[in-house]
Parts: structure tokens; sequence; C-alpha cells
């Protein structure tokens, strides 16, 4: 091996079945603060790892938006809680962004560990003064998570 080692993801060693869930925030040209989706999906299932999608010259969302510009996603940041606290708080989506190009970093993304889920409700975007804001563009959050029924997951670490 010449003296590299091999990085391995922590969860996929104890849980090799992981999930995805892709999640759409639509810009209004407005609102500054975005909630996320009022979806059950995320909440109780472990959340071991996000990517925010950045915009290439022709990438479209899921539902065919085009992605937020780099200006957008650099003046972001976003704000998770899971229960009754901020499990990340004031996190710059830029630190949890990549290409969407397939060449950097495939399968990449910033691990975390939220044993309970989030609160979608209660989770959110937010847009720094000073960005100018465009209408019907898509921030699109890749969530990755493990299903806590599945395996024994009160520490996948």
């Amino acid at each position: 091996m010449n003296g590299l080692l091999q990085q391995m993801d922590p969860h996929f060693r104890e849980h090799p079945a992981r999930y995805t869930h892709i999640q759409e925030i639509v810009t209004d040209g407005t609102n500054r603060r975005m909630k996320l989706d009022d979806n059950n999906l995320l909440e109780g299932k472990h959340i071991i790892g996000l990517v925010v999608l950045r915009k290439l010259t022709n990438s479209k969302s899921p539902t065919g938006r085009t992605l937020a510009s780099d200006v957008i996603i650099d003046g972001s940041y976003i704000t998770i809680r899971s229960g009754q606290k901020d499990t990340l708080r004031d996190c710059p989506l830029a630190w949890l962004s990549k290409k969407c190009d397939g060449a950097e970093g495939i399968g990449h993304y910033v691990q975390l560990s939220i044993p309970s889920g989030i609160v979608p409700n209660s989770s959110y975007i937010q847009v720094a003064d000073g960005v100018t804001l465009t209408t019907n563009e898509a921030i699109v959050l890749v969530w990755i998570y493990i299903n806590p029924d599945e395996v024994d997951c009160a520490n996948p670490l």
C-alpha cells in the first residue's frame, strides 16, 4: 500500500445498509429563512451524513429546477434541530457542499451522528443579508441515514 491507509466510514463498518433522502428547498426571492420540509421521514432515523449539491452549467434538481447558485450556497447557513436542541447551528452550507459532476469525491459526504433524526419544522436554512436571492431555484440536501429498526444503532461509532 506504499504507506497509504484507506479511510473508511465508521458507520459503514457496522452498518453497510445506508439510505438517502433528497430534500429540495425552493427559493422564493424574498424569504431569507427557509424551513426544511415538514415530512417525518428523517425523524427517528440515525442521520450519519449530509451533502449539499452545488450548481454546474445544466444542473437540475429532481423536480427540474435549476440548482441554487454558488453565491447563494456560499452565503447560506443551516441550523438542524434534534429534539429540543440545536445539533448544528449556523453551519455554512459551503462546508457541506460538493459539485455534482460525479468526479469530485464520489460517495463523499460530511459525516454527522444524529441518532434521533431531525425536527424538520424547527430546522432551517438562513441566507445572509446582502446575498441576492433568486426565485424558483433549488437548494438540494442529500441526507444519508441508517434505519435504527434494522440493526442496533444506538452507538454506531
